[in-house]
């Protein structure tokens, strides 16, 4: 089985969740744009099925803890680590502007600090010991995803082949409940309680894949198209919903695992074919990169725009969020697909000096490369990275 619309659609997850990130606006974000951070579970639904190809058999045959962490760690922590490190000096900077030219609002060591760094290296920095995110922000969801991984191996050791998708689903209804129950505005949530909506969308991943392993369903171009449209429709209406509204989010959810089914099994559909074009494939290739790299890009040039440059902002509240600062300029779209250019760019040289390295260094005979890196009939390797 091989599944490389999954991974152009991660692409396309992680370049949305950029664009959120970006500071730069005309008047406003594009609705769903505005709701980016909700793809954050749409990686973690995906995740869970991925994860649930690569590793649910070689589990429950007996694979060893320290070789499916090690993997896991290979996979998630070289770049962590790098994008860690590049944002020390950034802050050091915000730190002399701050102390010596008045520039800032606040002393960035009160989140980004000696023991902040530390939990940050050890992947705890978002299971409820901060009281705010920190450094590269968006690598909260690799410190959950990464405790998920531990989740997700002991459930399937314990139940070896008895394993059956009703245990997945129960626990990702157990995770939402939680996560439903803290009666809070959002169930967004990141440095806090971040590790509930991740195991919530990883195991709704997990009961997805065992759904596709018994009742795959395959219609021609034209049935596949008309479906793929409607999931690509109702998955927007669904997220642009979704805004300050648990329920809304929640629903969404549950759009993202439909859509994540339907995709794994479709090719022949318009949509399909769009994501299997090489353009599609690359970003897709590129997704974690992506990911890992925009922050501190939009982050820098904001900060140049509004105190170096002088340009114009507007403070807005989003549902669930802190006060946030955009630089309002009629020419946002222009600056922000030339900041895009240089994250693509930044994150193709990721790819190919940190994150390549340590994969090629992943043993041949662990069976991880074969067996999530299909050949797809172009001949070009697509690597369902998770």
């Amino acid at each position: 089985m091989k599944y490389p619309t999954l991974e152009s659609l991660r692409g396309v997850a992680a370049i949305m969740v950029a664009l959120f990130h970006c500071g730069f606006v005309n008047g406003d974000k594009y609705p769903v744009i505005a709701q980016g951070p909700i793809f954050v579970d749409f990686f973690f639904v995906l995740s869970g099925f991925v994860m649930a190809f690569a590793y649910q058999d070689k589990i429950a045959q007996g694979l060893e803890f320290r070789s499916f962490i090690l993997l896991r760690l290979g996979r998630l922590y070289p770049l962590h680590l790098v994008m860690l490190l590049v944002w020390v000096p950034y802050i050091g900077a915000k730190y002399y502007a701050y102390h010596q030219l008045g520039m800032g609002p606040s002393d960035p060591t009160q989140d980004n600090n000696l023991y902040t760094f530390s939990t940050n290296v050890l992947l705890l920095h978002s299971l409820g010991f901060h009281d705010d995110q920190n450094w590269n922000t968006v690598s909260w969801s690799i410190s959950v995803e990464f405790y998920t991984y531990i989740v997700f191996f002991l459930m399937l050791s314990v139940f070896r082949a008895g394993f059956r998708g009703w245990h997945a689903w129960s626990l990702a209804m157990a995770a939402y409940a939680a996560l439903w129950g803290l009666g809070e505005g959002t169930l967004l949530k990141t440095y806090d309680y971040g590790i509930l909506r991740a195991v919530g969308g990883f195991f709704l991943g997990v009961g997805v894949y065992t759904v596709h392993q018994h009742h795959q369903v395959t219609w021609g171009a034209v049935t596949s198209s008309l479906v793929e449209i409607g999931v690509v429709i109702v998955l927007a209406i669904a997220v642009i919903a979704s805004e300050g509204s648990r329920l809304g989010q929640l629903l969404t959810f549950g759009v993202f695992a439909v859509t994540v089914y339907v995709f794994a099994a479709q090719r022949a559909g318009m949509i399909s074919r769009l994501l299997l074009t090489s353009p599609m494939l690359f970003f897709g290739k590129l997704s974690y990169s992506v990911y890992m790299v925009h922050m501190l890009v939009f982050t820098v040039a904001a900060v140049a725009a509004h105190y170096v440059l002088k340009m114009p902002s507007v403070v807005v509240e989003r549902a669930g969020a802190d006060l946030v600062r955009y630089i309002n300029t009629p020419w946002a779209d222009v600056i922000t697909i030339v900041l895009m250019a240089v994250v693509i760019g930044l994150s193709w040289f990721s790819y190919r000096w940190i994150e390549a390295p340590w994969q090629d260094a992943v043993p041949p005979n662990s069976g991880f490369l074969t067996e999530i890196s299909p050949q797809y009939p172009s001949g070009d390797r697509i690597t369902l990275r998770d």
